[in-house]
């Protein structure tokens, strides 16, 4: 659990003594942790798996104990990992019969993948209707 710790604390580009005050420990305490001399309790590891795990939760916690991650901005754009990107000249004409789900399809193209934020799933949302579209192309970040 200390890689994680200190790659969390890297990612938001926090300092030793920032850290244990999000989660409500002392600054010895958190150094241990990261060290590996010492491990977390039960309830401190699930609150750092949360916060390692979503953004969100890590972002709730440094507010609430007021201290602010200097790389948020650079997380969320991070996180975001694809931007869209409509592609000239691409149109498309589908014709509705039955009601089609309207759930988007996350299944991964054949070349998709991303060193360093995984399998990139390229988000195709199915047409609703008889209009024509246009074609949105979905590209790394």
């Amino acid at each position: 659990m200390g890689e994680e710790i200190l790659a969390l604390r890297k990612r938001y580009g926090l300092t030793q003594q920032q850290t244990p005050t999000i989660f409500g420990k002392g600054k010895i305490a958190f150094s241990r942790y990261e060290s590996e001399t010492s491990y977390p309790d039960e309830s401190t590891t699930l609150l750092l798996t949360l916060a390692i795990e979503k953004a969100e939760v890590m972002k709730y916690l440094a507010d609430k104990a007021g201290v602010d991650l200097p790389l948020w901005p650079e997380r969320c754009e991070d996180d975001r990992g694809v931007k869209l990107r409509l592609i000239p000249g691409g149109r498309t004409s589908t014709t509705t019969t039955h009601k089609q789900n309207m759930q988007p399809d996350f299944s991964p193209g054949p070349f998709a993948s991303n060193m360093l934020l995984g399998p990139v799933r390229p988000i195709i949302f199915p047409v609703a209707s008889n209009d024509s579209v246009d074609l949105l192309e979905v590209v790394a970040s």
